[in-house]
């Protein structure tokens, strides 16, 4: 079975600037509370749901356009996923 080994953010949430990880068949996230263990797993199922729902346009800056419902749920707009202290308007995954 193959799985995720390597994935990486930036201006996502808590993650400004470009940050990778890399992933082992089992991993555990630990960490301080506000440290991005939320926007990572959100920033996985926003990749996943890419690929698995029928939305035409991946534009993220409509994201907020875009119901997104079930388990695999990202809730906001846009300017409530981008990192709030960047002057960029895009976020890169």
């Amino acid at each position: 079975m193959a799985h995720l080994t390597r994935f990486g953010l930036s201006n996502f949430k808590a993650f400004k600037d470009q940050t990778d990880f890399k992933f082992k068949p089992i991993t555990i996230l630990t960490g301080t509370n506000s440290s991005g263990k939320s926007s990572l797993t959100k920033g996985i199922k926003l990749l996943k749901q890419c690929f698995t729902d029928d939305i035409e346009d991946l534009d993220l800056r409509k994201i907020g356009k875009i119901k997104f419902l079930g388990e695999n749920a990202i809730h906001g707009s846009f300017n409530s996923i981008i990192n709030k202290f960047t002057d960029k308007n895009h976020i890169t995954i």
